[in-house]
């Protein structure tokens, strides 16, 4: 093999500055998966002039998307105002959700704020084998139905599927 072509072309493979930053808003989540790291209710918020902060210097810095997590994302008291303030600045948001919290009406407000992509969070595709890492299968599966009833996930979403 030639010298040259085992080298990565760092000019097609490096950007400037990244394109996708990810914010942890809060360590809350009522669940307690096996697996996880947050401190159930016990846990923190990022304050929201913190959040604000590191969203609107992402788009200055030219971030095209900000993820928006947690813990449970939807326990963060100040989701919307963050979805449409980054909609505001011209950033695409996502967030991942267990499925808790996530009712019919919730969803909607999240998309009426500007949210481009709601994942939800799964294990496996089976309750049985879910339950030995994630609690929450059922709420999963219900945002996932909601989504599909509000025509949401069909294009802006799906399934975070982690594997153990």
């Amino acid at each position: 093999m030639d010298n040259e072509k085992r080298f990565v072309d760092l000019k097609v493979t490096v950007f400037d500055v990244p394109w996708q930053m990810n914010l942890e808003l809060t360590t809350q989540c009522p669940l307690r998966c096996p697996q996880c790291y947050v401190h159930l209710n016990q846990g923190t918020h990022m304050s929201l002039d913190t959040a604000l902060y590191w969203i609107r210097d992402a788009a200055d810095a030219g971030v095209e998307q900000i993820n928006l997590s947690g813990g449970e994302t939807l326990c963060y008291p100040f989701l919307e105002e963050l979805i449409a303030e980054g909609k505001s600045l011209k950033l695409s948001s996502a967030i991942a959700l267990s499925g808790i919290y996530a009712g019919k009406e919730t969803l909607e407000k999240l998309i009426a704020a500007g949210v481009n992509d709601i994942f939800i969070s799964l294990n496996v595709s089976t309750e049985e084998i879910n339950a030995k890492t994630r609690d929450g299968y059922e709420l999963a599966i219900k945002a996932l139905e909601t989504l599909k009833e509000l025509r949401f996930i069909l294009e802006n979403g799906g399934i975070i599927w982690t594997t153990g």
